[in-house]
């Protein structure tokens, strides 16, 4: 027979099942936001590729040394290489096909790479912990010992906001 929750315990399963229902409400609304909602597009009437075409951007040589390329140049108004039709762009995005709309795009589509990928980084990891703690108690290794494990899979369990500058601000 399970042993009822401490109070404490009930606070925590509380906190962890709030916090869980705040990121999924999150997720819908990222997925139900319309795409590129930018109240700045109004206000902007030079070319992205024409900033960038003197700026030195070191994206591509780091995305190079993680094995990712991006097809097309953002210092350039021709995607034909990337998008041969328009059409298919304006359809999927319902916004014209430029360079600063393609590296918002771009932005999201990264940032949801990354989290996604994170979250398979660290699900790995807190499953190699829980073997090593299983293996350390099957073997009646110090309590100092698995509790060193258990601080670094708390640790893991946390979750950390990447600060990232604002690139678009959603109208109300």
């Amino acid at each position: 027979m399970a042993r009822p929750k401490t109070s404490a315990e009930h606070k925590r399963e509380l906190a962890r099942d709030r916090k869980r229902r705040q990121r999924e409400r999150e997720r819908a609304e990222r997925r139900n936001r319309p795409l590129l909602s930018d109240v700045a597009h109004p206000y902007i009437s030079g070319s992205f590729a024409d900033f960038l075409a003197d700026k030195s951007l070191l994206m591509d040589e780091a995305l190079d040394a993680g094995g990712i390329t991006i097809r097309g140049d953002l210092a350039t108004e021709d995607h034909a290489g990337v998008y041969p039709e328009k059409t298919e762009w304006e359809d999927i995005f319902d916004v014209p096909l430029n360079s600063l709309n393609r590296a918002t795009v771009m932005i999201d589509a990264m940032l949801d790479a990354a989290r996604e990928l994170a979250g398979q980084v660290n699900a790995f990891k807190l499953h190699e912990l829980d073997q090593r703690i299983a293996e350390a108690e099957a073997r009646n290794a110090s309590i100092a010992e698995i509790e060193a494990l258990h601080q670094i899979k708390k640790r893991y369990r946390r979750t950390r906001q990447p600060r990232i500058p604002v690139y678009w601000v959603r109208s109300n």
